[in-house]
């Protein structure tokens, strides 16, 4: 007798084990796959993988029906994952849709209110603009830096699915989200929309450290940091607001490849913000 699990023939035996205490020993990707015990791919699989590596590769598996074409895009996957622990996810996969403008070559674009800088909101009682003064002063910044640099800003249109202008209005007239600076764990910033559809969340430890900065060049990495977490997060709010499924994609991480050609983190901000130091 044999038992059905996820389109996948198992075995009683690989069954039990998948229920027992050696469940990564008997990994249902790996049979899928076809991974033979003793292979590399195999052992990733098991051993190095992350549960979101995992869980992203069986996603992609699964709604690509386990097709030949689907199972040899994975298996290249692991193969550069095992050469280069540095590639994720996100190294390989397309996202499932971006849109572009007839007659837009990415940088032509009209701002009606070119002498105002971003009003995000923050709310009054925070009192941000004491507590936290060089943060507010990078907000402000903002549209000055993604108004002069084209490929931030078609970056930003690719993955929100908003014009230019309409990127800059939200940048200038207070239309744009509020911003909650929060106690967080292991990330710069979210949007969640059961916390509040048009709210972005920034990380409290990430701006102390900007405010408590000693030196130019932390401040800033920092700062930058920051911004890019906050366009980020937009890119998210825009895909909600506009009804938008982004799928096992994030079209947070799209935009920032597009527009820097890296994933932003606290190791590499320092060498990204290099080329756009004077804004920051």
């Amino acid at each position: 007798m044999t038992v059905n699990l996820n389109r996948a023939i198992i075995s009683p035996r690989t069954l039990e084990c998948l229920n027992g205490s050696i469940a990564r020993k008997c990994c249902p990707l790996a049979f899928k796959l076809s991974l033979a015990s003793d292979s590399d791919a195999y052992n990733w699989l098991v051993n190095t993988a992350t549960i979101d590596e995992y869980n992203v590769l069986g996603s992609y598996l699964e709604k690509n029906l386990f097709s030949d074409e689907a199972k040899a895009f994975a298996l290249e996957m692991i193969k550069a994952f095992i050469n280069n622990p540095q590639h994720t996810y996100f190294d390989f996969v397309k996202p499932p849709f971006t849109w572009t403008y007839t007659g837009d070559d990415g940088s032509a674009f009209t701002d009606l209110n070119p002498l105002k800088e971003p009003d995000f909101k923050f709310n009054f009682a925070d009192n941000y603009e004491t507590l936290y003064p060089r943060f507010v002063n990078m907000v402000k910044k903002l549209k000055t830096f993604v108004k002069n640099n084209p490929k931030v800003l078609a970056a930003l249109q690719t993955y929100s699915n908003f014009r230019k202008e309409e990127i800059l209005d939200h940048l200038t007239f207070g239309q744009g989200p509020i911003i909650k600076i929060e106690e967080m764990y292991g990330r710069y910033g979210f949007y969640n929309k059961e916390k509040g559809i048009n709210t972005l969340h920034i990380s409290a430890s990430y701006v102390r450290g900007l405010e408590q900065a000693f030196l130019e060049s932390t401040q800033e990495a920092t700062a930058f940091l920051l911004a890019v977490t906050l366009l980020h997060e937009y890119v998210h709010l825009a895909t909600q607001q506009n009804k938008i499924s982004e799928g096992v994609y994030d079209f947070g991480k799209g935009f920032e490849r597009d527009a820097f050609n890296v994933i932003i983190d606290y190791d590499n901000a320092g060498s990204v913000v290099i080329k756009f130091s004077k804004y920051f």
